[in-house]
């Protein structure tokens, strides 16, 4: 008789292997990965009843913890560097959540301030605000030019968040880098897994027409002709978005636009299912889900959350949108 592979982890805490000291305490060990703009998130719950983690070995806030989940013997999901952000106790009976954020997440990326940037591109606002906050950025940017772009009063994190909604990307810290992506590039990426109803523990799904759009509308100032033009993204003479975000010139009206209509359209249909821990399940990953009538189809991976329960059981919980229901772009530029 076979017998069933077990689920497998690693903890590093600060370059040190702790995994055979907390895996008789392991309640939960739980890694939330998210596409963009949020930082990922990494939980361990313990049993303290001997009150070790109150005392000799209580985690110091700052330091930092790497982890690892699969199987053993096959795919190993490396859940990244997390920085010890919060510590929760409880009882009876005793227990003890250590929390950390992805590491990179605890720099000055975090910290309000203002900032004007002009005569710019996209790629250099950017670049300067990683640079300031010590980070590197990995990926391609649009060389759109800017004029002005203010940051006021509010986080980095908050700012390129801002700009990755304007300018249709999606981008997320990675230790002391930020990887910025186009949706559009991410959603045309080939599918990792194909899940049938029959491979899922429950699911739950939404298809929704209110929000969802035929077309978009934003309007520039033609410098050179000193009037107002206003652009139209993918009109088929449907209900149309306004955009009300400020543009500079046609480049950006019509980038604004697409970005726009794009993320509208692209929660039409929303899911959440559940399995069997899955490496493969990760944010940023496309999958075809099979089996469920209408609904089957091409879906990217928006979040996911893997749970370790007391070192034997592995689940894993994604959260899905639903790819190929924007309308082809038909680019119209007129006088308003």
């Amino acid at each position: 008789m076979s017998i069933a592979p077990r689920p497998y982890f690693k903890v590093l805490y600060d370059g040190k292997n702790i995994t055979a000291d907390i895996s008789k305490h392991l309640l939960s060990l739980s890694y939330t990965d998210k596409t963009e703009g949020k930082s990922d998130e990494l939980e361990i719950q313990l049993e303290d009843v001997d009150r070790l983690w109150q005392n000799e070995w209580y985690p110091t806030k700052g330091s930092v913890i790497k982890a690892e989940i699969g199987m053993a013997g096959g795919a190993v999901l490396s859940c990244g560097s997390f920085m010890i952000d919060e510590i929760e106790f409880s009882a009876p009976p005793d227990i003890v959540c250590i929390k950390g954020l992805a590491a990179g997440i605890h720099s000055g990326i975090r910290t309000k301030k203002s900032y004007a940037h002009e005569n710019k591109s996209l790629s250099e606002v950017i670049r300067t605000v990683a640079s300031n906050a010590g980070f590197q950025v990995s990926g391609k940017i649009d060389n759109i030019r800017i004029g002005r772009v203010m940051q006021h009063r509010e986080t980095s994190l908050a700012f390129l968040r801002r700009l990755s909604l304007d300018y249709g990307y999606v981008f997320s810290v990675r230790d002391k880098t930020l990887v910025f992506t186009s949706m559009y590039d991410l959603e045309a990426r080939g599918k990792v897994l194909t899940l049938d109803r029959t491979d899922l523990i429950s699911f739950s799904f939404r298809d929704k027409t209110m929000d969802t759009y035929k077309g978009a509308k934003s309007r520039y100032h033609n410098t050179q002709k000193n009037e107002l033009v206003s652009h139209s993204e993918a009109d088929d003479g449907g209900e149309q978005l306004e955009i009300r975000s400020k543009a500079e010139n046609k480049q950006q009206a019509e980038a604004k636009a697409k970005a726009a209509l794009h993320r509208a359209n692209t929660h039409e249909k929303t899911g959440t299912v559940v399995t069997p821990g899955n490496v493969l399940l990760v944010a940023g990953q496309n999958i075809e889900l099979t089996g469920l009538g209408v609904l089957s189809g091409t879906y990217h991976v928006t979040a996911s959350h893997h749970t370790l329960d007391k070192g034997i059981a592995y689940g894993t919980e994604a959260e899905l949108k639903r790819i190929g229901t924007v309308p082809e772009s038909k680019h119209k530029s007129k006088k308003k």
